[in-house]
């Protein structure tokens, strides 16, 4: 038996509630990532900050905590304050009121970001461009223009009676949702695949000695990316579906997608990072390198280098440089030193 509205607004804000906990936790670990580095944990000169990856992080904590404070809010007016007629089911129906619909922009708000960021990272592995991405950025503009829509829709809605349910909502926020979970798996599939790539063309080149292990740090970014995508995409859907659904399970859901947002975004910072996991191999300036065939592989972090190397070409050997973003403040880069043959080697 689905809920009533009384008890999906009080199961919403409890799953906010629990899942705010998991993320502020999360928040500790990612702000100490993006403030701080190297083993003895020093604060970062202001050059050494990713600016946007930082704003971005402090944007989704402020509005994650604004909508669980006026969440708080709207319980002691509804179950507390209220005197008027027709109990909390006739406070909770406006849903015009300046709190759900400022707990509405806040959702918007989150997903936005979320998307934004994981577009970034894609187009930062892709070298920076574009082309790859117009499918995303054409479902990501879609999905901001179905939030103002949303907005504007709830915002104008004059009825005294009308739930986030509404004829006049839900077109509009079934499809903000379904798009976010296409552009999420789209992206995401984007970001595995080019990742995946890179690390087939490392094995083509890479050889084994005794007593050395295999590098497969790639492979665990990828799993990092999958996971994080996984969890935050499947929690969208989920929310598109009790939306279509016309179920009261919308509060609980959507309160814990807002959240889930933030999570995903500290999880990926706090696990891609080398000096939060040993699983991730730092290789420093004239780090481990690798021959096969009269080529050469070179892995390095920017971070313990002073520049990246422009490609080279003396006629005998020539330099590519690959850079693929795996934290916040780390980007991978991959030099390949290829000798010349009659074919131009694939670009990664």
């Amino acid at each position: 038996m689905p809920p009533s509205l009384s008890e999906a607004q009080l199961l919403g804000n409890w799953f906010e509630t629990l899942t705010y906990g998991m993320y502020f936790v999360t928040c500790g670990f990612c702000a100490q990532k993006l403030l701080c580095v190297g083993p003895e944990d020093r604060w970062r000169r202001p050059s050494e900050i990713r600016w946007f990856i930082l704003s971005v992080g402090i944007t989704l904590f402020v509005v994650a905590a604004f909508d669980v404070a006026i969440g708080l809010l709207h319980n002691l007016q509804v179950f507390a304050f209220y005197t008027g007629g027709g109990g909390a089911a006739q406070e909770l129906s406006d849903i015009s009121g300046w709190i759900n619909v400022a707990r509405t922009v806040a959702q918007v708000i989150q997903m936005i970001l979320g998307d934004l960021v994981l577009i970034y990272r894609c187009y930062i592995v892709y070298s920076r461009r574009w082309k790859v991405l117009i499918p995303s950025l054409i479902l990501y503009f879609g999905g901001v223009a179905m939030a103002i829509k949303l907005i504007e829709a709830q915002a104008s809605l004059k009825h005294e009676e009308s739930t986030i349910n509404s004829s006049d909502i839900r077109p509009w926020s079934e499809t903000l949702f379904c798009i976010t979970a296409v552009q999420n798996i789209l992206t995401t599939g984007l970001l595995i695949w080019r990742i995946w790539r890179v690390e087939r063309e490392i094995e083509k080149l890479r050889v084994n000695t005794s007593g050395t292990t295999k590098n497969q740090s790639l492979r665990k970014v990828i799993r990092v990316v999958a996971e994080s995508g996984f969890a935050y995409t499947l929690m969208v859907f989920l929310t598109f579906v009790v939306n279509v659904c016309n179920s009261n399970l919308i509060y609980p859901f959507a309160n814990s997608t807002l959240q889930a947002t933030g999570i995903a975004f500290n999880v990926i910072i706090m696990r891609t990072s080398p000096s939060r996991d040993e699983q991730f191999t730092v290789f420093v300036d004239n780090g481990p390198s690798i021959a096969e065939n009269g080529a050469v592989i070179r892995l390095r972090f920017r971070s313990h280098i002073t520049e990246l190397p422009a490609d080279i070409d003396d006629g005998d050997f020539t330099v590519k440089s690959i850079r693929v973003s795996v934290g916040p403040h780390e980007d991978l880069q991959i030099n390949t030193y290829n000798t010349h043959d009659e074919t131009e080697p694939e670009s990664c």
